[in-house]
């Protein structure tokens, strides 16, 4: 949501705050265009030596960006990084020492030929890797994912002037100074979900100090009280947390019943055409 802000230039000061600096972090260097050449492979022994030092190995290599548990599965962590060294790399022996003989990584090759692929690959893993085996192997031969794509957009930013409009905190939500005519917009931590970095979230409290804003406020979750908040729109989307199981799920977006009877900018925060 930030980064939208600040490409549509359309706030005069933007607020960027997290009770974890790593996010800010990993926000800032992006910006900084630290990542303008990453290409690493982060294998499962990278990812636990260095998850607490590095925000960019933390979030984008871990499984649903929680920043405890690695990207891919044991059985899945070869495929991934012969995609990764095919696609990134332009290196095709991984995927050749599988016995898959290409010179092409492609998603649309990859699904063309994923048949052929599974085979090759159950086969290889259960020659190599028979100890990391479950008892359905490989069921699905799921895409490389496409990590640094949101980093690449944010690099675009450095040459912006609307940078200078972003403000950084780091500390509770509560000490974030609201000044007359804001917007605030809170992605807090799903309840009911697995939380980020092993951190509590006092819903209760937060309910509560929602009550006391006077300024449009937008919360995204899945689910809130419905005696306090008020759905104003609903955005489905593919959960891409399963490589077999890439459900339909919904996200709300959410405001304080006490001010729902003034609320006149539907999807301004997010349709910048409407404002």
């Amino acid at each position: 949501m930030t980064h939208f802000a600040l490409a549509h230039k359309h706030y005069k000061k933007i607020i960027l705050n997290d009770i974890n600096p790593m996010p800010l972090q990993l926000f800032h260097d992006a910006i900084d265009g630290k990542y303008k050449n990453e290409n690493r492979w982060i294998s499962r022994e990278d990812f636990s030596e260095l998850k607490d030092k590095d925000p960019y190995i933390r979030y984008c290599w871990s499984f649903g960006n929680n920043g405890e548990n690695y990207l891919y599965a044991k059985e899945l962590e070869p495929w991934k990084k012969a995609l990764h060294f095919a696609r990134v790399l332009n290196d095709f022996s991984l995927l050749k020492d599988m016995g898959i003989d290409t010179d092409c990584a492609s998603s649309v090759w990859v699904l063309k030929h994923q048949s052929e692929c599974k085979q090759k690959y159950i086969a290889w893993l259960k020659n190599n890797l028979q100890e990391h085996l479950t008892e359905n192997p490989a069921c699905e031969i799921p895409l490389l994912g496409e990590r640094l794509e949101t980093l690449e957009r944010l690099q675009n930013l450095e040459s912006l002037q609307s940078l200078q409009s972003l403000q950084w905190a780091n500390g509770d939500y509560s000490a974030v100074e609201i000044v007359p005519n804001s917007i605030i917009y809170c992605d807090i931590p799903y309840q009911d979900t697995d939380e980020y970095d092993n951190q509590s979230f006092d819903y209760t409290r937060f309910f509560d100090w929602c009550a006391k804003q006077t300024v449009p406020l937008f919360i995204s979750s899945y689910d809130m009280p419905q005696d306090r908040f008020v759905c104003i729109r609903e955005i489905m989307h593919k959960s891409l947390l399963c490589a077999t199981s890439n459900h339909d799920i919904v996200e709300k977006v959410f405001i304080p019943k006490h001010q729902a009877k003034n609320y006149t900018l539907p999807g301004s925060l997010f349709n910048y055409d409407e404002i």
